[in-house]
């Protein structure tokens, strides 16, 4: 019985710019409803109304948007590392292989539930 391997390369687009792209995701996150609602709901639990409400909107929007670019860097390094091991043979036949076995414990685990 043959493994399929999961190939994760796409070809080099020499349209696609980094700007574009940016103000893309800048836009779409500024627009989304999600994003919209947790400010909402989390930032007036960190408001004093004692104290200057733009200086402290201002601190937690920074420390937010700091941690999302941290951690987002995050990501984008480790799949840049994970990159060329994910697109080897035995990379992609191990991801098969854990991705067929959350599955089938997915669905064994469903098959089992009570209600």
């Amino acid at each position: 019985m043959a493994c399929a391997v999961i190939q994760l390369h796409r070809a080099a687009d020499p349209r696609r710019q980094p700007w574009p792209a940016f103000c893309r995701g800048l836009s779409l996150q500024l627009t989304n409803p999600k994003a919209i609602f947790f400010f909402l709901s989390v930032f007036p639990q960190f408001i004093d109304p004692a104290q200057p409400y733009p200086r402290q909107f201002a601190t937690l929007v920074l420390t937010y948007s700091t941690l999302v670019v941290v951690i987002h860097c995050g990501y984008a390094l480790f799949a840049r590392r994970a990159k060329g091991w994910l697109q080897s043979e035995r990379g992609g036949r191990l991801l098969g292989k854990l991705s067929a076995g959350s599955f089938v414990y997915f669905g064994v685990s469903l098959a089992a539930a009570q209600r």
